[in-house]
């Protein structure tokens, strides 16, 4: 902050007015012979030496998110090129603050945060938006005291809702991604089921179109229509499970999220049967793949369908830069498959990229913290790099940045911009197992006995690996889940 000093700063206008009043006084004396000057003895002025504050040193950590060079042209450059880049230029711009980065491979990333949570010793700015049980945990500094009226009317207000937990700021939002699904419209024209691809401007994509797709262009040998990542990533709960189940008109929770209710609605049986029988058909691949596996067929045109970011234009490119894609390789994105009977809905509108502080008892690193975060979420410049990388700036003044970038003339991406985020109803928080941030008892209880884990070893990816190993039958698993759930919580099974 500047501190304003000019009420002590002696001007030649000051001095020239302070002459005007002594002759103004002088006339209204009496004439008299001024008395000769005597020569004051001199008067020693100590004066202070001011000592710079050091600036403050804050702790980052951030997983490799970006794939271009700090060109935002090069692909494939060094992971940690565009991020010391942008370090560079914050601290550039704000010379009291030091960072020091810690960028974390994804392989490592989420047992390095998990026990940065366990510990309660988290850095000073963290990548990855708040949830209830992080909140309940205590870790985190809720950031209200630094978010001015500029700041939200900068933000979207979806995102900013997203970061609101328990009627807290906790997160800053930094940028849009939506999930959807992804269609490889090259591998649907080379082994069929293309004619099922959405054609309409919303591109809405339904289970029985989805169905047809997949008997067309599977072999169920070496060929799977759709790919989950069920052996080690929770996107399978919150892309793949829970889209299945708001597809259906099933809601997971009542509207206080203090009850769970999915169990009493048949079609969250319909909705598990129907993983089940996709697996049996060979339409969806077996034997519990990961997430590379999933990429794997994907890129060689062995899977045709993937739920996913709308970052996996970016991923396309960079594959086929590393020889691991082939070319050319089309993409179309839409909807998640809901039933011809209802209606679609957009998925994770409300979600996306954001920081959270770590709590500390220094309140220049969090105020610090809090800067580089909002930097990262509002610089027009670092709008590019989000949009570069597969992202959507949701800050004012990062999308006005990039009104007019060539990328927006991609299908895509506009429909994601005009259509996606704008014209779909948002997808329902009470369809989704894991987003309880509304109540805080169920949170904590659902922390508790962990059935809120995002880890690979979670309750609920559990669970869903045990239903398509034939371990459980739907059935069992909706009145598992329930039993688990609402006894913990003290309500009606």
């Amino acid at each position: 902050m500047s501190v304003n000093h000019s009420k002590n700063v002696i001007t030649r206008r000051n001095l020239l007015k302070a002459f005007a009043f002594g002759s103004v006084s002088t006339l209204a004396a009496a004439c008299t012979v001024p008395a000769p000057p005597v020569s004051a003895p001199p008067v020693e002025v100590k004066r202070e030496v001011p000592t710079a504050e050091p600036p403050v040193e804050i702790d980052y950590w951030q997983a490799p998110i970006w794939r271009y060079g700090k060109d935002n042209k090069t692909p494939n450059a060094p992971i940690d090129e565009w991020i010391n880049y942008s370090i560079e230029q914050f601290e550039a711009a704000n010379p009291d603050i030091k960072v020091r980065l810690e960028l974390i491979p994804w392989d490592t990333w989420g047992a390095k945060v998990s026990a940065a949570f366990a510990s309660g010793t988290l850095p000073n700015l963290l990548y990855g938006g708040p949830t209830p049980e992080r909140v309940l945990l205590g870790v985190y500094d809720p950031i209200d005291e630094f978010v001015t009226e500029e700041d939200k009317s900068n933000w979207s207000s979806a995102r900013l809702a997203a970061n609101t937990i328990f009627g807290r700021i906790y997160g800053i939002p930094t940028f849009g991604n939506p999930n959807m699904y992804a269609l490889s419209k090259t591998a649907l024209e080379r082994h069929g089921g293309a004619d099922f691809i959405p054609k309409d401007d919303m591109r809405g994509l339904t289970i029985q179109s989805l169905e047809k797709m997949a008997a067309a262009f599977s072999d169920g040998i070496s060929r799977y229509a759709i790919g989950i990542p069920v052996g080690d990533h929770p996107s399978s709960i919150y892309f793949d499970l829970s889209h299945a189940m708001i597809g259906r008109g099933v809601m997971v929770w009542d509207e206080g999220f203090e009850r769970f209710i999915a169990h009493e609605n048949p079609r969250s049986v319909e909705a598990l049967q129907w993983f089940v029988d996709a697996q049996k058909n060979g339409w969806m691949i077996p034997n519990l793949p990961k997430g590379d596996d999933v990429r794997a067929f994907f890129w060689s045109l062995n899977c045709a369908a993937r739920a996913q970011w709308p970052g996996i234009q970016t991923e396309l490119e960079t594959a086929q830069a590393a020889g691991q894609a082939v070319k050319p390789f089309e993409i179309v994105l839409c909807s998640h498959p809901y039933d011809e009977k209802l209606t679609p809905h957009a998925g994770g509108v409300d979600g996306g990229g954001a920081f959270t502080v770590g709590k500390t008892n220094d309140s220049r690193k969090r105020a610090a913290a809090y800067r580089l975060g909002n930097w990262y979420a509002t610089e027009p410049a670092v709008g590019e790099t989000w949009l570069v990388n597969g992202f959507f700036p949701t800050s004012k003044t990062q999308m006005k940045a990039v009104e007019g970038h060539p990328l927006l003339e991609d299908p895509n991406k506009r429909w994601v911009l005009d259509t996606y985020l704008t014209k779909y109803k948002p997808e329902p928080l009470h369809g989704h197992f894991m987003f309880v941030q509304q109540n805080p008892r169920t949170s904590r209880i659902l922390t508790e006995i962990q059935v809120i884990n995002y880890s690979p070893s979670g309750y609920l990816l559990r669970t869903f690996q045990n239903l398509l190993l034939g371990k459980i039958t739907p059935e069992q698993m909706m009145q598992e889940l329930a039993t688990t759930i609402n006894t913990a919580l003290g309500v009606k099974v």
